[in-house]
């Protein structure tokens, strides 16, 4: 019975996996905006009240505008924080610390590990011209022209899918009634208003989160003194997505980045000293992540115990890498739905889910 479906899902993942990519995007898309069309659904004065057709309109140019506004704010700062990356005196530093660079260079050849006549910097720009080497001018060209062609196609093809998915809050449910068994219909309906309630918080709490860290460490890193204290707190916030050890990898390039500002010849005396700022900073903001933000998203949305969570990530990071760690929570939470809706005569599946299958019905009473 279920056979034609999967077969169906496997070709389409397999043949067509950039569309999946863009209805995925634009699903959620449209669980971020649902909450809004429905608020606007909801508003009339006296009999008039605005079509929902607009208020699908609306609420997906709300969900967009937001995110074209915080990178209208973001990319001047950001562009601005850069530059010192590009004026930074490379060379200087080098000769500054030439000595300890030769004595580590005479210790390699000691050991035959680099040959006699070989310095770091001529290795470096071995490499340098090996990477250009490998790029052709008018392929570079052609490469630019098809990346703005199918970022045009990517942009108009998630929101043209993302408006009719708000515009018809069933169409993506009567496109999964296509391909599956009729007898299952029911419970499809079950799952996709269940995953459409959850999701909806959890990617909206999730966007939230990113901005008040990225704003917290970007506002820690002004008050302890450091020169690109925007840069380093959007780096933290991009990487903190990623569960667990996003966090550390946006601490390292952020003290980094930290110590890049430093005047060089200072450098050996005001690192340690910044690196534990920074150190208390990262601290003091992860502790809040941790203990208030992530609480609200994970354990109110997702409805998962924190080491249920922590297992699934770890997993997920371990099939799928970064990618698989931050679409395990969302992933996981719809696995659990469709779990307990399709397979909850299985006692395996009743015991393993029992209470979440209990936060369904509750929240289905709401």
């Amino acid at each position: 019975m279920w056979l034609p479906t999967v077969l169906i899902i496997f070709s389409f993942v397999y043949f067509f996996p950039q569309v999946l990519i863009y209805i995925l995007i634009a699903l959620v898309l449209s669980f971020m905006g649902n909450p809004i069309v429905r608020w606007l659904d909801k508003l009339h004065f006296k009999k008039f009240h605005l079509p929902h057709s607009l208020n699908a309109l609306i609420a997906l140019l709300v969900v967009v505008g937001v995110f074209v506004f915080l990178a209208w704010i973001i990319i001047p700062f950001l562009l601005g924080q850069l530059s010192f990356l590009i004026n930074f005196d490379y060379e200087k530093l080098l000769s500054y610390y030439q000595p300890q660079i030769d004595e580590w260079q005479n210790l390699l050849r000691k050991y035959n590990l680099i040959g006699d006549n070989q310095t770091f910097q001529s290795m470096l720009e071995t490499e340098i011209q090996k990477f250009i080497g490998m790029f052709n001018l008018e392929k570079f060209f052609s490469n630019i022209l098809s990346f703005i062609g199918n970022a045009f196609i990517f942009v108009f093809s998630v929101l043209f899918i993302a408006y009719y998915f708000l515009k018809e809050d069933k169409l993506f449910y009567r496109g999964v009634t296509l391909i599956t068994p009729p007898h299952s219909h029911d419970e499809f309906a079950r799952i996709f208003f269940y995953a459409k309630k959850m999701l909806s918080r959890y990617f909206i709490g999730l966007a939230i989160e990113q901005v008040i860290m990225m704003g917290l460490i970007s506002l820690g890193m002004y008050i302890i003194g450091i020169k690109n204290f925007f840069l380093i707190g959007f780096l933290y916030g991009i990487f903190n997505i990623i569960p667990y050890v996003g966090p550390f990898i946006g601490g390292f390039f952020g003290i980094l980045i930290g110590l890049a500002a430093l005047p060089i010849e200072q450098l050996n005396i005001l690192a340690v000293p910044i690196i534990i700022k920074m150190l208390v900073v990262f601290f003091i903001c992860k502790m809040i992540d941790d203990f208030i933000l992530q609480p609200n998203i994970y354990g109110r949305s997702v409805k998962a115990h924190p080491l249920e969570i922590f297992l699934i990530i770890l997993i997920a990071g371990y099939v799928g890498g970064p990618l698989g760690m931050v679409l395990a929570v969302p992933g996981y939470t719809l696995f659990r739905i469709i779990a307990v809706e399709l397979f909850n005569n299985w006692a395996f599946i009743n015991n393993l889910f029992k209470n979440f299958s209990q936060q369904l019905e509750d929240q289905n009473k709401k």
